[in-house]
């Protein structure tokens, strides 16, 4: 069930919903995760590009690394692909519709507080009061 919203966010990640994105080294030697480390650098090298180019920079530089994880984009709305890569300028939204959009209805499930015990532990549940 989407929400559209008049922001333009994107979400860069390292990998799909369902995988498990890798850590690596920067070229300083700091820790930190493949992908944020590889579009530090893409950036670096050219931060006036197009998204074509930017994935398949970011791609390029995983696989060179290594690493199987391929980059995701997700997007709030909709966008000319072709477009440039802006950090500094927003643009307008040009969703047809805002607001959330209803596919399927969620019987909602309610939660067990011994289930939060054993989520939590039962050190942490009693000292939030469960």
């Amino acid at each position: 069930n989407p929400f559209h919203v008049l922001a333009d966010v994107q979400l860069f990640s390292g990998c799909e919903d369902e995988a498990t994105s890798a850590d690596a080294m920067s070229e300083f030697g700091r820790a930190g995760g493949a992908m944020t480390t590889a579009f530090c650098e893409v950036m670096q090298s050219n931060p006036s590009m197009r998204y074509p180019e930017l994935m398949a920079r970011l791609n390029m530089m995983m696989q060179q690394r290594g690493f199987t994880q391929r980059p995701q984009l997700s997007s709030s709305q909709a966008f000319d692909f072709d477009r440039p890569f802006d950090l500094e300028n927003a643009v307008p939204n040009s969703n047809r519709v805002l607001g959330r959009t209803v596919r399927k209805k969620f019987k909602p499930q309610p939660r067990v507080k011994a289930q939060m015990r054993e989520i939590l532990g039962s050190d942490l549940a009693a000292s939030v009061g469960l």
